[in-house]
């Protein structure tokens, strides 16, 4: 069934600016969570790109499916009823293939009659995850179409990610009017993509379809269409950049003639001498900060390659000027941890140093305010966590900001502090520190937007943390005896856990915790985010001081140092991000013993694993953030959160880069010529940019 053929008549005047709210089958309600998936207008459903397709030209036999494949098969409904338990009801469908394979498809919290659509004789084509039930294979809340006299055995089916409370086929429906409703593509783009239009036509799989190469490319995510959009996406952010870029000055800092002199104190006051990584990444930061453009800079290097003593560095130069800077950390046990590093580094120089998060004492934190918000105030460096994004909070005399492990933090909260700065007419410099950047991070600095400073020594003496994959249903029993012979020999562990509660698909900390407990015969300390801040810090203090075992979510990725701890175990590690899984295995092997680390997937054959095994071969944290960049593509680069908004589909970096070379001319040539945007051909990009800027300003608010 092609889609344009049931799509909503639209009138193409209203163009892409057109908003989704009344349009048919959009009332307030569909239309508030559409919104809350960035859908607002149709332009912004002619840029959302499919997550896939499914192609009819891969039907499946269910003689030929298994239980955990993703099957797209066509059948005849034989049976269909509404199972009701309690108060809830199920719909059940039962269909056949001309082989004579039988299918149940079911639909829980289903409400009403069966609808005609499964009426006995019909036919359908269905697309889910296969899985094994009582009464042979089905279907789960599978996706279904009733198949006419018309039906294309070659079409292709967009299937976009879900938003809930919202039918996929109404995205499908409104996705072709969005592609009707803009037809005009003044641009000018490289002349081996398509115009937007014929993007989005192809995106949407409206026909004519591609066929061969060209169909190939579009079902793995790589079509010159999706190069189109990414060209969008790097042309908004590139001339965002630009634009901001320019209105933005900042108080240039020490003089590069005096960055030696400026740093004497610092090295002095040091037990020990900067290595050369170090002085050379010092070298790259000191014009920077003596200039008048605001430096936008990232620091990475793995746990202890130094990056605080780099951040030292930046933060001295800046009050060897009389200004002041803030370091953002996202965790009150990192900021503490780092007000102490920069303590014994800057006290010794003169500098003062104060640390405010949530559970500073109201008296303090009155204080440090107070001081903050005077221009002529004694302090000269604040430590904190989202503490310091509270917009009451006035900061005088602010020239720097440093946020530590920057992947923790939204697009937006990075940018809080910044923005409130440049209300009053400067424009603090800012470097981010981490041992993994987000992929939308390394993505921008790729791009020019930001540039890259890297510690490319590792810690000293320190050795590689051997990491292992662990696989299938004695997955978990082999990382309890790994974790007895590792207690036996007087080490400490982590066992990491996704979730806090059980939820299906794997077990929580909790029980977790009991079932280690049990099978070591001794007790465990727990942590995770739903504990009060003081538990949390007693619990992390007794195996800092007590050894044994910590099991704990996420919540100890960063901020703990434990010398002894030299084994970490992560359950449902295919659950959890590359730079998390490299984060969580940096908390070992930071004594005079090597850390290892054991990935579990019990419910997975190791082969499914996919990108954990990078973590098997790759130990410097770039070069793992480089990987996950080009295996899952930069996001929206534009948007205002890292997930969660529409995102291209994965492009690898070596079709990333020339088109963002492209975007970044095509910003320079746009500017050059009409900086406000005005002109005709402009006004399409000058209205998305606007829109942006005040949706970033709304989440904000």
């Amino acid at each position: 069934m092609s889609p344009s053929k049931s799509s909503p008549t639209i009138a193409t005047e209203a163009g892409a600016d057109r908003l989704l709210l009344g349009l048919p089958g959009v009332g307030p309600k569909t239309a508030e969570r559409l919104a809350a998936a960035g859908l607002l207008r149709l332009e912004d459903l002619l840029l959302f790109a499919p997550r896939r397709y499914d192609d009819a030209g891969e039907l499946r036999r269910v003689s030929a499916i298994a239980p955990g494949e993703r099957a797209y098969v066509e059948g005849r409904v034989v049976r269909a009823s509404v199972r009701r338990f309690f108060r809830r009801a199920t719909l059940e469908v039962a269909i056949e293939d001309p082989a004579g394979g039988s299918l149940l498809l079911r639909w829980f919290r289903f409400r009403g009659a069966v609808p005609p659509r499964y009426a006995v004789g019909n036919e359908v084509r269905a697309a889910g995850l296969v899985r094994r039930g009582k009464r042979g294979l089905e279907l789960i809340q599978p996706l279904v179409e009733a198949l006419g006299a018309d039906r294309a055995a070659a079409a292709l089916r967009p299937r976009y990610r879900r938003i809930a409370g919202v039918p996929g086929l109404l995205v499908e429906r409104l996705a072709a009017c969005a592609q009707r409703a803009v037809q005009a593509d003044p641009l000018g783009v490289p002349t081996s993509l398509p115009s937007l239009v014929e993007a989005a036509r192809v995106l949407h799989a409206l026909p004519p379809l591609p066929v061969d190469e060209a169909r190939d490319a579009l079902l793995q995510g790589r079509s010159l269409a999706h190069q189109r959009l990414a060209f969008e996406e790097l042309l908004l952010l590139r001339l965002a950049a630009r634009k901001a870029g320019d209105a933005g000055r900042a108080v240039p800092l020490a003089a590069a003639d005096r960055v030696s002199e400026a740093l004497l104190p610092l090295y002095s006051a040091l037990r020990f001498s900067p290595t050369a990584a170090q002085l050379r990444v010092i070298a790259e930061l000191a014009p920077e900060l003596a200039s008048s453009l605001p430096m936008r800079r990232l620091l990475t290097g793995d746990v202890g390659s130094g990056k605080t003593l780099v951040a030292a560095a930046a933060i001295e130069l800046c009050c060897a000027s009389g200004r002041r800077a803030v370091l953002l950390a996202p965790t009150a046990l990192l900021a503490e941890q780092q007000a102490v590093a920069l303590g014994a580094m800057l006290v010794p120089t003169g500098r003062r140093v104060a640390l405010l998060h949530a559970g500073t004492p109201r008296r303090e934190r009155a204080r440090i305010e107070a001081d903050l918000a005077d221009p002529a105030g004694e302090l000269d460096v604040v430590v904190g966590t989202h503490a310091l994004l509270d917009t009451s909070l006035r900061l005088a005399r602010l020239s720097l900001v440093v946020v530590d492990e920057q992947q923790r933090f939204g697009v937006l909260q990075r940018a809080a502090l910044v923005e409130r700065v440049r209300a009053t007419g400067e424009t603090p410099h800012q470097l981010s520190l981490s041992a993994t950047p987000i992929p939308r991070t390394l993505a921008l600095a790729l791009r020019g937007a930001i540039d890259v400073s890297h510690l490319d020594a590792g810690p000293s003496g320190r050795a590689p943390i051997a990491t292992r994959l662990l696989d299938g249903e004695d997955a978990l029993g082999i990382a309890l005896h790994e974790l007895r012979e590792e207690l036996r020999l007087g080490g400490q562990a982590y066992w990491i856990c996704p979730t806090i509660e059980d939820d299906g698909d794997s077990r929580g900390v909790l029980a977790a915790a009991a079932w280690v407990a049990e099978g070591l015969g001794r007790a465990v300390h727990l942590c995770h985010g739903q504990q009060s801040p003081r538990e949390r810090a007693r619990q992390l203090a007794a195996f800092r001081d007590e050894g044994g075992v910590l099991v704990a979510t996420t919540v100890v990725e960063v901020g703990l140092d434990v010398p002894a701890a030299t084994l970490v175990i992560v359950e449902a590690a295919e659950r959890l991000g590359l730079s998390q899984l490299h984060q969580l295995r940096g908390r070992v092997g930071r004594g005079e013993r090597a850390g290892r680390c054991l990935l579990c997937s019990p419910g997975l054959h190791v082969d499914a694993m996919g990108p954990l095994s990078l973590l098997v071969r790759v130990q410097d944290g770039l070069a793992i953030a480089e990987a996950d960049l080009a295996r899952r593509g930069m996001g929206e680069l534009a948007g205002v959160e890292q997930s969660g908004l529409p995102s291209l589909p994965p492009l690898p970096a070596e079709v990333l880069l020339p088109l963002a070379a492209a975007a970044d001319r095509a910003a320079e040539e746009i500017l050059l010529l009409d900086p406000e945007l005005e002109e005709p051909r402009h006004a399409r990009l000058g209205r998305a940019l606007a829109r942006r800027a005040a949706s970033e300003a709304n989440a904000g608010a």
